[in-house]
């Protein structure tokens, strides 16, 4: 990741296109895959979901994307083009966990997730 933005929200990145280090586009950013562990408070981000062209939708592991900038995700070269399955242990921020309500455990308050932050 870059060093400029030091938090990147999630719903900021769909649709970004994604470019290898040459500057051809890949894709396009579809979603940003977390493990949620009970041992550790905040979740952790592994990758993105890339829709490349075909409509097929790959993983690209977080230690293959080099700068996220404002309009636009810059990966190395090297990609995996299997297709992207969701394991059991993962979530999916943008279909699974925006827009819905959830209970903050040190308030009991009910608040709706709008977006998620994310961190080098």
């Amino acid at each position: 990741m870059s060093t400029t933005p030091t938090r990147v929200f999630a719903a900021r990145l769909a649709g970004l296109p994604v470019f290898d280090p040459q500057g051809d586009q890949v894709g396009k950013v579809r979603d940003v895959v977390v493990v949620l562990r009970a041992d550790v408070r905040q979740p952790r981000v592994v990758g993105l979901v890339i829709e490349v062209f075909g409509r097929r939708q790959i993983f690209a592991p977080m230690t293959r994307v080099t700068n996220i900038d404002p309009g636009q995700v810059i990966t190395t070269g090297l990609l995996n083009m299997r297709r992207f399955e969701r394991r059991t242990t993962e979530s999916l921020v943008l279909g699974e966990l925006l827009d819905r309500r959830v209970e903050l455990v040190e308030t009991g308050e009910i608040v709706t997730v709008l977006d998620v932050s994310m961190e080098q």
